[in-house]
């Protein structure tokens, strides 16, 4: 806002991104300056789905800035796809058919995350945590529930990156949550 006499004008956000000159400026996501006022315009848009493609790709950005072991970023990509089908199974817009044979694939996603849940690097740790916590929702493993109930419990409580996804998911278990919201 700026102040104008007795007046105090609105600045409009669509015209400061775009007089912004993004290379003089420190930001998340400097090797996309000239795409980074296009894709925050987009969060801006009146479309969730432009606004949602607008978040991953300023997430994309500036996941490329930090180093993360391989395995980390894959397993992290794993769980984030199962919980993306899942959502979109909720709300489909596409072939039904690929979202289901991709979730139907979803004991296998357990067996490759389960080895790495007491992996040396936290980040695969977490993100083998990620995986579990997103298909451990889906009816395919509900008899696997059991021998990651303490696992799923005890992220729920720490702050983290997979915090919410463990209260979602205990939740999808029909556990009683409101105490860790």
């Amino acid at each position: 806002m700026s102040n104008t006499g007795d007046h105090e004008a609105l600045v409009d956000p669509r015209d400061l991104l775009l007089q912004t000159d993004w290379n003089a400026v420190e930001h998340c996501c400097p090797d996309v300056a000239p795409a980074t006022p296009v894709i925050l315009l987009e969060l801006l848009d009146e479309d969730p789905v432009t606004q949602g493609w607008a978040l991953r790709s300023l997430v994309e950005a500036h996941t490329r800035q930090q180093a993360f072991p391989l395995r980390a970023g894959l397993l992290s990509w794993l769980g984030d796809s199962v919980v993306e089908a899942m959502w979109q199974r909720e709300r489909p817009y596409g072939d039904e058919e690929d979202l289901e044979a991709f979730l139907d694939l979803a004991p296998e996603f357990h067996a490759a995350a389960r080895p790495f849940l007491d992996a040396g690097c936290p980040e695969v740790r977490g993100a083998a945590l990620g995986v579990l916590l997103a298909v451990l929702r889906l009816p395919a493993l509900a008899g696997r529930i059991p021998g990651h109930r303490d696992r799923v419990r005890a992220a729920a409580l720490v702050e983290g990156p997979y915090r919410r996804r463990a209260v979602d998911t205990l939740s999808c278990w029909g556990e009683e949550v409101s105490s860790l919201l």
